[in-house]
């Protein structure tokens, strides 16, 4: 059995990087509509047979629009993402979310997770920068290296 076939069976969480050049008014309705200026950064679940679909399907422009993450990926530039092979958006969401250095955007992305505030934080801008995101993310996770892949259009 290969790698990526063994963890077909495992759970898949994700962090994507989003920056946005200028305020967006989203037109969804459980969420504050506006959003500032600024980088931010979404969790997101990839339980899927190939879990690289989801990632890619942010980085497109033109798609129909579902979920509140597609809004956000048409109107601001999705930079890079995360995958966690093995770590739910669970566990992503409490590493995440306990951090004093992230800002939830209330009622964003957690329609099927009522238990969570929001699946999308503004982070700092600094934290945009691919090599500083990825410092941060080692440490955050100390130890989930191995079964991390960093994605960039």
């Amino acid at each position: 059995m290969s790698y990526m076939s063994s963890l077909k069976s495992k759970k898949v969480g994700y962090l994507l990087v989003v920056l946005c050049d200028s305020a967006v008014n989203l037109p969804l309705k459980a969420v504050n509509p506006v959003l500032p200026k600024g980088c931010y950064l979404y969790i997101g679940s990839a339980n899927i047979r190939n879990p690289l679909k989801r990632i890619e399907r942010h980085f497109k422009k033109y798609k129909k629009l579902h979920w509140h993450i597609d809004y956000l990926t048409t109107m601001c530039k999705p930079l890079a993402s995360l995958i966690f092979y093995g770590v739910s958006e669970d566990e992503l969401y409490t590493i995440i979310s306990g951090r004093n250095t992230t800002q939830p955007v209330k009622g964003f992305g957690n329609t099927d997770k009522r238990r969570h505030i929001s699946h999308l934080f503004r982070i700092s801008s600094a934290a945009c920068d691919p090599s500083k995101l990825l410092a941060l993310v080692f440490e955050m996770f100390p130890g989930k290296r191995s079964s991390l892949e960093f994605y960039l259009p």
